[in-house]
């Protein structure tokens, strides 16, 4: 069973079905918001390549500026479906989606029956976003198989500025008196870098 933490603190498990690399995604149907309370069917084999980001809700600083980064690299993306799915009400995603100026991706809405939750095993199972998705990136190859997947460590570590500049962190340990590296740095894409460089290598 995969975990996430929340504040790097408490260790929340992921309910539903874990999925991987190699599997066959799951069909399931979840909530447009535009065109309002339509279902849209996510997973399985399409003629374009799926790139869903999976986020615990839009109404946060870090989902609102990553949705918004997707919203941009996916002007770019030709033959890839981009789709962000949360837990957020199709009214509400609506109206984020009016004020942000997304329009470049589909933001869909699995509160209905948490059914993209459960069949991709994202669903937070415990904690205090007990009932919301944990951040995940798939990309979904053409004949229905997950060809990547990207859980992101954290709930909710405050990543707005990162995100806003790519999503990037770097995490190396210095020593102070020399101010030499100990280790090799640790650099993390949560998403965004790691998934362009991904389908640009015409591997999905």
């Amino acid at each position: 069973m995969a975990t996430v933490t929340f504040k790097n603190d408490i260790v929340c498990n992921l309910g539903g079905t874990e999925i991987n690399v190699g599997d066959t995604a799951p069909v399931v149907t979840v909530v447009n918001c535009n065109p309002m309370l339509q279902n849209e069917t996510v997973g399985g084999a399409q003629d374009n390549v799926q790139l869903v980001v999976v986020v615990p809700s839009l109404d946060t600083p870090v989902c609102d500026a990553e949705t918004r980064r997707f919203n941009v690299d996916a002007a770019s993306l030709e033959g890839v479906t981009v789709t962000t799915v949360s837990m957020d009400l199709p009214f509400a995603a609506k109206r984020f989606c009016s004020t942000k100026g997304i329009e470049n991706l589909s933001v869909l809405s699995d509160f209905r029956d948490k059914a993209f939750s459960t069949a991709y095993g994202t669903l937070i199972a415990e904690g205090p976003l007990r009932g919301l998705s944990a951040r995940v990136v798939f990309v979904i190859a053409k004949d229905g198989t997950i060809a990547y997947k990207e859980i992101t460590d954290d709930i909710v570590i405050d990543r707005q500025k990162l995100a806003s500049e790519g999503i990037i962190m770097i995490v190396a340990q210095v020593d102070k008196q020399n101010k030499k590296l100990l280790s090799r740095p640790r650099v993390t894409t949560y998403g965004i870098i790691g998934v362009k460089v991904w389908i640009f290598k015409g591997e999905v």
